[in-house]
């Protein structure tokens, strides 16, 4: 029988793994668009070599958020495994407030990386280039799958662990009464 803990460790895993496919995604996104901002560079189309370098930065800029949440998706993953039914209540809790902060970050990384690619598609759809439109929005799917699971998974870890400080006050309550 897994236990709860065990079952939201397993969905953040889930969950880490798409933002890992989604950071390799948004590298070739980003080689591409640099691939465009220098052919449009050698070709002397200023405006649109501009508008794709924003779209390379924006990209960039997604790639370090994304690569931030995988991190910190893998903490939280790894603080959770961590907890064994050898701890105490408060070391439960203390874990699960660890784990719930990493996942905090984790959303407003991809919160973060999703507004970045919009930024990266208004870009590009100002330098007049379509055919990483697409891409890109498949990108932004992808992010936002990843934040809705990693939310999920926050929301899990934060009801166990009031759960647990639920359950240790209750324990202290009955201490407290004998």
């Amino acid at each position: 029988m897994t236990t709860k803990t065990e079952e939201i460790s397993s969905a953040v895993k889930t969950a880490d793994e798409g933002i890992t496919e989604a950071a390799a995604h948004a590298e070739r996104l980003a080689e591409s668009a640099r691939a465009k901002a220098e052919t449009a560079a050698e070709h002397g189309w200023g405006g649109v070599a501009g508008n794709m370098e924003q779209a390379v930065e924006h990209l960039e800029g997604v790639v370090e958020q994304v690569r931030t949440a995988e991190r910190a998706g893998q903490t939280a993953a790894t603080v959770l495994d961590e907890i064994t039914d050898q701890m105490s209540s408060p070391e439960v809790v203390e874990h699960l407030v660890t784990a719930g902060g990493e996942l905090d970050t984790v959303t407003g990384s991809l919160e973060s990386a999703v507004a970045l690619v919009d930024e990266a598609i208004t870009a590009c759809e100002a330098a007049g280039q379509t055919s990483l439109l697409g891409a890109m929005q498949s990108l932004r799917e992808e992010i936002s799958e990843a934040h809705e699971r990693a939310g999920q998974s926050r929301d899990e870890t934060d009801a166990e662990r009031q759960h647990a400080e639920t359950w240790t006050d209750e324990v202290e309550e009955e201490e407290g009464a004998s």
